[in-house]
């Protein structure tokens, strides 16, 4: 992976992200913001301060959805200043991508879930290219061997992406594919990281989290594999479903 960014020569190109929706967008955020401070980014505390923005976008209700559209409108100005970088991610941005690119011209890249390991190597292709992006396939990622540095003393952790539940009043299944668990070591390999930075509390989040399988281990066995690792202080999770307790 690209340690440079050729969108803006020498100089390290600033950015911000503004999140929408729930925990697991929250923590999506954190990973991008983690992979781009360690390839060179620096982070902006406001958008007019940033050379890249990045709205991570939610679909589970159109009140999320008319407020993200509402967020990206507003900056169309920002985008005309010059030199920047307009991005949208997340789930609307998998849902609506058509839609989104007709909507909103001035937008640089489009990126749905399952695209972040790869996007300092899109930005600088981006740049390249010189023409506008759009990636939303949906494959098996789960981000295993990537984890954010740590956000306070409470920090999330994702054990699972995807849900293969189509509960008819529910998108998730169609912006972020069926169920992936990670695996085991991989979960715990990421606490220990979070830890060892100073964190106290971990939150297990997914869809279904109680539907966690990875090679017999079950999200019973997972917890108590998770509540063993020294300096663990509270464990806690969601969301869960009845029908997969035992």
């Amino acid at each position: 992976m690209s340690t440079k960014s050729k969108t803006f020569g020498a100089k390290k190109p600033s950015f911000y992200i503004k999140t929408f929706g729930c925990q697991m967008n929250k923590k999506d955020s954190a990973l991008i913001r983690s992979l781009l401070e360690r390839n060179g980014f620096q982070w902006a505390d406001h958008i007019d301060r940033a050379d890249i923005v990045l709205i991570n976008t939610c679909s589970v209700r159109d009140h999320a959805e008319n407020r993200a559209r509402s967020h990206i409108a507003a900056l169309r100005r920002w985008h005309e200043q010059g030199g920047r970088r307009l991005g949208i991610i997340g789930c609307m941005a998998q849902r609506l991508s058509t839609d989104l690119a007709v909507d909103f011209p001035f937008v640089d890249f489009i990126l749905g879930p399952d695209s972040y390991r790869d996007i300092i190597r899109l930005i600088d292709e981006l740049a390249a290219r010189n023409s506008r992006l759009i990636k939303t396939d949906l494959g098996d990622e789960t981000y295993c061997g990537m984890y954010a540095d740590r956000t306070g003393v409470t920090d999330f952790v994702a054990i699972m992406r995807g849900c293969g539940n189509f509960c008819s009043y529910c998108v998730v299944p169609f912006v972020r594919g069926p169920i992936r668990c990670r695996p085991h070591e991989d979960i715990a390999e990421e606490i220990e990281h979070l830890i060892g930075q100073g964190v106290k509390e971990i939150v297990l989040i997914g869809q279904n989290v109680n539907e966690y399988e990875f090679k017999g281990v079950d999200f019973a066995e997972l917890l108590a594999r998770i509540s063993r690792i020294p300096g663990l202080l509270r464990l806690r999770f969601l969301t869960s479903h009845p029908k997969d307790f035992d």
